[in-house]
């Protein structure tokens, strides 16, 4: 388990497999909720890695980042480019630009949308492993 000192009640985890895989409190976890509850968050990241959920959200968020550094990358590549060469337009520029348009609708469907989304597949469909991740916060 980790510890990050940060008043923010949060918990999550993280990780490219089970043998690996960390469990993150923050210190807002220890001063806003009982212990009782703490356990339950525990309980339901562990149900998290038993089903390698995180796994997922690991590889959604390194394609992010690979698509924000391919953005940085060709706007780095514009600046360097001098101005007496005389060649019009630069394609990692371009690159770039789609990349940073993905990154952003990429952010805003892991951020937001899975969020959202999850909690009602919970409600509708039969989701094994976050109903188990749920279970076992309860023992």
């Amino acid at each position: 388990m980790g510890y990050i000192n940060d008043e923010n009640p949060t918990a999550f985890t993280y990780g490219s497999a089970a043998f690996n895989a960390r469990i993150i409190v923050t210190k807002g976890m220890y001063s806003f909720v009982t212990k009782e509850e703490l356990d339950a968050v525990v309980a339901h990241e562990l149900g998290h890695i038993i089903h390698n959920d995180f796994i997922i959200m690991s590889m959604a968020s390194t394609l992010l980042q690979i698509l924000y550094d391919v953005y940085v990358i060709g706007v780095e590549s514009s600046k360097n480019k001098s101005s007496s060469d005389g060649k019009k337009g630069n394609p990692l520029v371009i690159v770039g630009l789609v990349s940073i348009i993905f990154y952003w609708i990429g952010m805003y469907l892991v951020l937001f949308l899975v969020g959202h989304v999850s909690i009602m597949l919970i409600n509708i469909l039969p989701r094994r492993q976050e109903k188990e991740a749920y279970f076992l916060q309860l023992f």
